[in-house]
């Protein structure tokens, strides 16, 4: 069956919540294989302005592996209302809010489902997805990587204002994604241990100076079996939206 605008729409909503909600597509599986090829030219080192992004940025209209959704040029959530970490974690838990550190020049926010298979209720599907696409000075898109991965390898987790521990766990590099990418899972260790225990993933890709920070979640009756899906999903959506950068002439 194929989900309504509406129904997407409020599974994207869950998603931003921070709520586990698998109620998205069905996927393959495991790690997605490289992209075949990307253009020659290396994406475009120049700093895109606010209509340039929107204008590089996968939409409704597209006709890819993905149903997008707009969901505008701001961060969808309130950092105010998210748990603030110690300073190693601070932009670890950035990604939350879709922001980073340097900040962007301009931003642009997808949701998305991969419709690859349209089997909704399988138990391995990947659910709703997020895309944030960044612009930046080269050096800040490059800081960004730099600064996050640093803060991998320093962050286990953190206590939150709401008395909540969240753990940290970072996955190898993904390859052949952009020029540099670094991805991680983060989970509510209070409740690790429970069989639908949350979870987010984040991957954060960069390609020349735009930042790609995508996010999805992991969790439902056997979350161990959509993890996999989840990441590959992840990644390849921000193939998809490489595809489309402007190139270095």
């Amino acid at each position: 069956m194929q989900m309504s605008d509406a129904a997407r729409r409020a599974a994207l909503g869950a998603l931003t919540a921070g709520v586990v909600a698998v109620t998205g597509c069905g996927c393959s599986g495991g790690q997605p294989k490289a992209a075949a090829a990307q253009s020659a030219a290396p994406v475009t080192r120049q700093t895109l302005s606010q209509a340039q992004l929107k204008q590089a940025v996968l939409g409704e209209k597209d006709h890819g592996p993905f149903d997008i959704t707009d969901l505008g040029s701001k961060p969808v959530i309130d950092l105010q209302d998210l748990p603030s970490g110690k300073p190693a974690c601070g932009n670890v838990g950035l990604a939350y809010g879709q922001q980073t550190r340097p900040a962007a020049t301009a931003q642009e926010l997808r949701g998305a489902f991969d419709k690859r298979d349209d089997k909704y209720t399988r138990p391995a599907a990947p659910g709703p997805l997020m895309l944030d696409v960044q612009a930046h000075r080269y050096a800040d898109a490059q800081a960004v990587i730099r600064n996050l991965r640093a803060d991998l390898h320093a962050c286990p987790g953190w206590h939150s204002k709401d008395a909540v521990d969240w753990k940290v766990t970072r996955y190898a590099d993904p390859k052949n994604l952009g020029d540099e990418a670094v991805s991680y899972r983060v989970v509510n260790k209070t409740d690790a241990k429970h069989p639908r225990a949350a979870g987010s993933v984040f991957t954060v890709a960069r390609a020349g100076s735009v930042v790609l920070l995508a996010m999805g979640s992991v969790g439902g009756p056997r979350p161990e079996l959509v993890e996999a899906p989840v990441r590959g999903a992840l990644t390849d959506l921000q193939r998809e939206q490489i595809k489309r950068l402007p190139r270095q002439h």
